[in-house]
């Protein structure tokens, strides 16, 4: 049975707790594909904040625009120098 995209997964590290989410969104309603972001958020269990990371595309960087790449992956482009 696949696992529901939405729900977010745990992870232990080191005998913590965590739980982490990866999103996709659009920095503007409607923005194209060029306004995509991907977020990570990570949690500790028993904490009351969160870690969120937003990974957006720009000059040598690539995130997925649901075509050439899957969500959650996030690369640097290989055709400009950094």
């Amino acid at each position: 049975m696949p696992r529901n995209p939405k729900k977010a997964r745990r992870l232990v590290v080191d005998g913590h707790t965590y739980t982490r989410s990866v999103r996709h969104s659009h920095s503007r309603p409607g923005g194209g594909a060029r306004d995509c972001c991907e977020s990570l958020t990570v949690h500790l269990t028993g904490a009351r904040g969160h870690l969120r990371i937003v990974f957006r595309e720009g000059p040598g960087r690539l995130v997925p625009d649901g075509y050439w790449m899957v969500s959650g992956e996030v690369s640097l482009s290989t055709s400009e120098s950094l």
